[in-house]
């Protein structure tokens, strides 16, 4: 029995109750435990699909009506994740295969503009077309960074001279920048990985888009 499969997670066998018991596994088990056991059947494998079906309708009936009016944090699987953003982002099924979402990286997922937008940490290259080559998107990046497109928004960032604000990254004031302080390792003196502020989603809070923040 495989310890990644969710029959021998004490999580799973304890607390999942929605799901009917299996004949087969059942008598496995029971062999291999030399006593009765009952056990649930689980799946050995999720497709995109399977996973889809899991999440959406929970975002849609749960975390929809709660994003309305405040931020919501999901945290989730990069499957999970990759489901929901082709279904908010609207990404065709013939091209979700060119996505890849990073691991453990906030991103902020603007409803009424139907795109992505990451956090600034003070690292990213103040050339918007050359940010997003920090982290591998896939092949199909501009599925899920969309250029604000005014005739299908109204709530486009609006640049000082008129044109079009289209930057992937919130990015920090000049200022605030200087405040970002990255602790170096005494052994390799390498930057760590700077964390998730509570004033980076604060700031949210003012954009004119409610904005769901997803690692």
């Amino acid at each position: 029995f495989s310890n990644h499969y969710p029959g021998n997670d004490d999580k799973y066998v304890k607390y999942v109750k929605d799901i009917g018991f299996s004949l087969r596994e059942s008598v496995a088990r029971s062999l291999a435990d030399g006593r009765i056991t009952f056990a649930r059947d689980f799946c050995k494998c999720e497709s995109l699909k399977d996973c889809m079906d899991r999440t959406i309708p929970f975002y849609t009936q749960v975390i929809a009506p709660v994003a309305q009016n405040q931020n919501v944090l999901i945290a989730s699987s990069e499957n999970a994740i990759r489901g929901m953003l082709m279904h908010l982002c609207e990404i065709p099924e013939d091209r979700i295969s060119e996505v890849e979402i990073p691991t453990g990286l906030p991103l902020v997922y603007l409803p009424r503009m139907k795109c992505l937008r990451l956090l600034d940490d003070g690292q990213y290259d103040p050339d918007p077309a050359k940010a997003l080559e920090r982290y591998n998107f896939g092949t199909a990046v501009e599925l899920l960074f969309q250029p604000c497109d005014p005739e299908k928004s109204e709530f486009c960032d609006i640049n000082p001279d008129g044109s079009i604000n289209n930057d992937p990254i919130f990015r920090l004031a000049p200022e605030e920048k200087k405040q970002k302080i990255y602790s170096t390792s005494s052994t390799n003196n390498e930057k760590s990985s700077p964390s998730l502020q509570q004033s980076d989603l604060a700031d949210l809070q003012h954009s004119p888009d409610a904005a769901v923040p997803m690692i």
